[in-house]
C-alpha cells in the first residue's frame, strides 16, 4: 500500500531572532498512522551526517558553517523529529508507553545532539571519531563546545526546537517517566558540570525556564538528581534549579509515595529536606515568594520518616552558611527565615503536636535545638555589636525555644519527659558555655535566670538542674541559675525534697571551690546548702567541711530578711558538721570554727551597724534582718560559746545536775568579769559570758517583746547543764519552727 505523509509547516513572516515564535502543525495522514519509519531514518541520517561534521571541523560548533542556513535546518528538525513522535505514537498504539518514551527521548536528543550538547573527550568514542588536528588543539578541554559566545542566537533557536519537540512529546505520550524527567537527567549529566563552558550552561538553562515544569511529577530518582546537582558547587546551576524546584508539584508526589512506596517516600524526604534547605539561599526565590509557600506546605509531608543522620548533615551545612543573624526573632526578619526555621523545626518533630515521629526524634530535636544555640552563638560572634543592638532578638528566639520544648515535654509522663528534655537541655544551655561569646553568655544567663524565676511549675527545671552543672561555663551564672531552680522547685504546690535534689545536681569537679565561694559572695545559699548535703549523704571527711562552712559563715553578705531562711539553713548544716567534727576528736579545730562561727553570729545579731565612725558611736545603720532573726543569732552564739571551756574542752555531754555551787557564778561574782545575772559555771571563756550578758540585755528591748518566751527559752538552755554542743541545733530547729514556714526550711520543720 502507497504510503502518503503530509507535513504542514505554517512559518511566521518574522526574522531568525524571533524563530521560537513559529508554529508547527504536524498533520500524519491516516495512512501512515502505522509506519513512519522515513522521519526515524531521517533523523538517524541528519544526526550521523551532522555529528561526523562536528567532528571533524567543528572545533567551534557548526554554527560557524551553517550560520545562514540555522533558521530553515531548525525548522526541518523540528517538523522531522515531531512527525516521527507523532508516527511512532500512533503506530506503537498499545505498546509499553516507557519503553516508547525511552525510545523517542532519545531519538530527539541525537537529533540535536551536533547543534547543542558538549560533547565530553574522555569518552571514547568521541575521542577516535574526533580529527587529529582537533584533538591537539582541544587538548586542553574536556569538552567540544557546543558553540561559541557569538553564536549564542543561532544556538538558541535549534534549542528553542528542540524544546518543542520534547515539550510534544511530554503532552502527547503519558508515562511513567515522562518526557521532561529525561530532559533534567540530561541536564544535568550534560550540561550541569563544572567543565562545561558558562555560555553554553546559561543558555540553556534560560530555555529550560521557559518549560511548565508544574506538569513535571519528580520521581525518586529525579529528586535525586536534583540532591547530587545542589552537592556539586555550580551557583548559576544551583539558581536554575531552584527555580525549577519551587515549580514542581511536590505535595502531590509525596501523597502518591507516602500510599504506594514507604521505602521509597523514606529516600525521597530524605533527598526533599536536602534540597529545600540548599535551594532557600538563592535569593531569586526567596524574593519571588514561591519558597515561602513551598516550605509552608511542606511542613505536612511525612518528616517522620526523615533519620537523624542526614537531619543532621544537612542542618550543619545550613548552620555554616547562612547569615547566623536570621535565627534571630526581630521585627526585620524576612518572612522566608521565618518559614525556614518552622520547617526545621517540623522536620525535627520538635513540636507537640506531632503524631508520628521518627524512631530517633530525639536526636533531631537534640540537633534542632543544638543548632539554634550554635547559630545565636555564630551571631554573636560574627557582629559583636549585635548583642547589645539587638537583645530582645536574642531573648525572644532562646523563650520561644524553650516553650517549644516546654510544651513537648509537657505532654509526656514524669519519667519519659525527664529523658526526652535533660538531653534537649544540654543543647540549650550551651548558650552559657565556654564556646559562646562572653556578651551572650551574660545575656542569656540573666534571662534564664528570670525565666526560671517566673516559670515554677515548668516541666524543664529538674532536667536543666540535672545537666548545667557540667555545662555553664561562668561559676556566677551557675550560682544564680541553680538558686533560681532551686527557689522555683520549692514554690511549687507539690514541694520538692532535698533528697531529689541532692541526686539530680552535678556540681563541676574543677570548679566546685569557685562555684562556692561565689555563692556565698552572691547570697546563693540555696546552692552551698545542697553542696553540703552531699558530702553529707556521701560521707565526706567532716574536718575540711567545718572548716569551708565556718568560714563561709563569716563570708556571707547577703544579711537581709528575705535571706533568713537560707541563712538557717547554712546554720544547721555548720552545727551538724561541727558535731562530726566533735566526733573526731579534733577539739582544737572544733573549738577555733566554734569560735568562728559565734563571732558572725554576734554580728548578725546586733541591732545597728557597728562599723565606721556612725556604728562606734552607736548611729550605725538598722540591721536589715529580722527581729525574731537577731535573736536566734544572739541565742545561737551564747549556747556555742558556752560550750567551750578555758581547758581546750567541749561540752559534749550533760554536765551532772548535782555540781557544787562554787562551779557557778552568782550575780556578784567578779572573778571571770562576767556580770551576768544568770549564775554559769566557772572555767567558761571569757567571750562565754559577754555573749550571755547581750542575749539577756534583750528582755528590755521593746522589739523583742513579741518574742520573750523564745528569749526566756534560749536564757533556759544556756543555763541547763543537760545543754551540750549538740543542743544547737535542737534549738535552731524549735526558733525555726515557730517563725520560719519556707518549704526549703522542711527538714529543719
Amino acid at each position: 500500500m502507497q504510503q502518503r505523509v503530509m507535513l504542514a509547516a505554517t512559518l511566521s513572516t518574522r526574522t531568525a531572532q524571533t524563530f521560537p515564535d513559529q508554529v508547527f502543525r504536524v498533520e500524519v495522514s491516516g495512512g501512515h498512522r502505522e509506519r513512519c519509519w522515513w522521519a526515524l531514518d531521517t533523523c538517524r541520517l541528519l544526526s550521523t551526517r551532522l555529528l561526523q561534521e562536528r567532528l571533524e571541523a567543528g572545533l567551534y560548533g557548526l554554527y560557524p558553517r551553517y550560520k545562514l542556513y540555522t533558521a530553515p535546518l531548525a525548522a526541518l528538525l523540528g517538523l522531522v523529529a515531531s512527525a516521527a513522535v507523532i508516527g511512532a505514537i500512533q503506530r506503537d498504539r498499545g505498546s509499553l508507553s516507557d519503553k516508547l518514551m525511552s525510545e523517542l527521548w532519545f531519538m530527539l536528543r541525537d537529533t540535536f545532539c551536533p547543534w547543542l550538547w558538549p560533547l565530553p573527550l574522555s569518552d571514547g568514542r568521541v575521542r577516535q571519531q574526533c580529527a587529529g588536528w582537533l584533538q591537539q588543539l582541544a587538548a586542553d578541554r574536556q569538552h567540544l563546545a557546543a558553540w561559541i559566545p557569538g553564536d549564542g542566537p543561532h544556538a538558541q533557536m535549534m534549542l528553542d526546537m528542540f524544546l518543542h519537540c520534547v515539550l510534544l512529546l511530554h503532552n502527547t505520550l503519558p508515562a511513567g517517566r515522562p518526557a521532561l524527567s529525561h530532559l533534567w537527567e540530561h541536564y544535568c549529566s550534560v550540561v550541569a558540570v563544572p567543565s562545561v563552558q558558562e555560555h553554553v550552561r546559561a543558555l540553556v538553562q534560560a530555555e529550560l525556564l521557559t518549560l511548565p515544569w508544574d506538569r513535571l511529577a519528580p520521581q525518586l530518582h529525579d529528586t535525586e538528581r536534583i540532591a547530587q546537582l545542589l552537592d556539586v558547587y555550580l551557583p548559576e546551576a544551583h539558581s536554575f534549579t531552584a527555580q525549577v524546584v519551587v515549580q514542581l508539584p511536590w505535595k502531590e508526589v509525596v501523597e502518591a509515595y507516602d500510599r504506594e512506596s514507604p521505602t521509597g517516600s523514606v529516600r525521597l524526604h530524605a533527598c526533599l529536606f536536602n534540597i529545600l534547605i540548599k535551594v532557600s539561599f538563592e535569593p531569586k526565590i526567596r524574593q519571588s515568594g514561591a519558597l515561602f509557600l513551598l516550605l509552608s506546605r511542606a511542613e505536612a509531608f511525612s518528616w517522620h520518616l526523615l533519620d537523624a543522620a542526614t537531619y543532621q548533615r544537612v542542618l550543619g551545612w545550613y548552620i555554616m552558611s547562612c547569615d547566623p543573624a536570621s535565627v534571630l526573632e526581630t521585627e526585620a526578619r524576612e518572612p522566608v527565615d521565618v518559614a525556614l526555621m518552622g520547617f526545621l523545626q517540623v522536620a525535627a518533630g520538635h513540636v507537640a503536636s506531632a503524631e508520628r515521629l521518627h524512631p530517633e526524634t530525639a536526636k533531631k530535636r537534640a540537633a534542632y535545638t543544638s543548632g539554634l544555640v550554635r547559630m545565636l552563638a555564630n551571631a554573636a560572634a560574627t557582629n559583636k555589636a549585635l548583642v547589645n543592638s539587638q537583645r530582645h532578638g536574642f531573648t525572644r528566639t532562646l523563650l520561644r525555644l524553650l516553650r517549644e520544648t516546654e510544651a513537648i515535654v509537657g505532654r509526656m509522663s514524669p519519667d519519659e519527659g525527664f529523658r526526652e528534655a535533660a538531653p534537649l537541655m544540654r543543647e540549650l544551655l550551651q548558650c552559657v558555655g565556654s564556646r559562646t561569646p562572653p556578651p551572650l553568655q551574660d545575656l542569656c544567663a540573666e534571662r534564664l535566670v528570670k525565666w526560671v524565676s517566673e516559670e515554677s511549675g515548668c516541666v524543664l527545671l529538674c532536667p536543666m538542674l540535672r545537666v548545667s552543672g557540667t555545662i555553664v561555663h561562668d561559676m556566677r551564672h551557675l550560682s544564680n541559675f541553680w538558686e533560681a531552680i532551686i527557689t522555683s522547685l520549692f514554690a511549687r504546690e507539690s514541694g520538692a525534697e532535698w533528697p531529689d535534689l541532692c541526686r539530680l545536681a552535678e556540681f563541676p569537679d574543677q570548679s566546685v571551690s569557685r562555684l562556692l565561694s561565689t555563692s556565698v559572695a552572691s547570697g546563693n545559699l540555696l546552692v552551698v546548702h545542697l553542696y553540703l548535703l552531699q558530702r553529707r549523704d556521701a560521707d565526706a571527711e567532716p574536718a575540711p567541711l567545718a572548716a569551708a562552712a565556718a568560714g563561709w559563715v563569716t563570708e556571707v553578705t547577703a544579711l537581709r530578711e528575705a535571706a533568713e531562711p537560707k541563712l538557717c539553713l547554712l546554720l544547721h548544716q555548720t552545727l551538724w558538721l561541727l558535731e562530726r567534727l566533735a566526733d573526731t576528736g579534733r577539739l582544737p579545730e572544733l573549738c577555733r570554727h566554734v569560735r568562728t562561727v559565734a563571732g558572725a553570729l554576734l554580728l548578725w545579731g546586733e541591732d545597728r551597724d557597728n562599723s565606721g565612725l556612725l556604728g562606734a558611736i552607736g548611729l550605725g545603720r538598722r540591721s536589715t534582718l529580722s527581729p525574731q532573726f537577731r535573736l536566734l543569732c544572739r541565742a545561737l552564739a551564747a549556747l556555742l560559746l558556752c560550750q567551750l571551756w578555758t581547758d581546750g574542752t567541749v561540752t559534749l555531754e550533760p554536765r551532772p545536775a548535782e555540781a557544787e555551787p562554787t562551779d557557778r557564778l552568782s550575780s556578784d561574782s567578779s572573778s571571770s568579769g562576767s556580770d551576768s545575772k544568770w549564775g554559769l559555771p566557772r572555767g567558761l571563756i571569757p567571750e562565754a559570758y559577754a555573749a550571755f550578758e547581750r542575749l539577756t540585755a534583750l528582755r528590755s528591748r521593746r522589739e523583742y517583746a513579741a518574742h520573750l518566751q523564745i528569749l526566756e527559752e534560749a536564757v533556759a538552755d544556756v543555763l541547763s547543764t543537760t545543754t551540750t554542743l549538740r543542743s544547737c541545733r535542737r534549738v535552731l530547729r524549735d526558733v525555726v519552727r515557730r517563725t520560719y514556714q519556707e518549704r526549703c526550711l522542711h527538714q529543719l520543720l
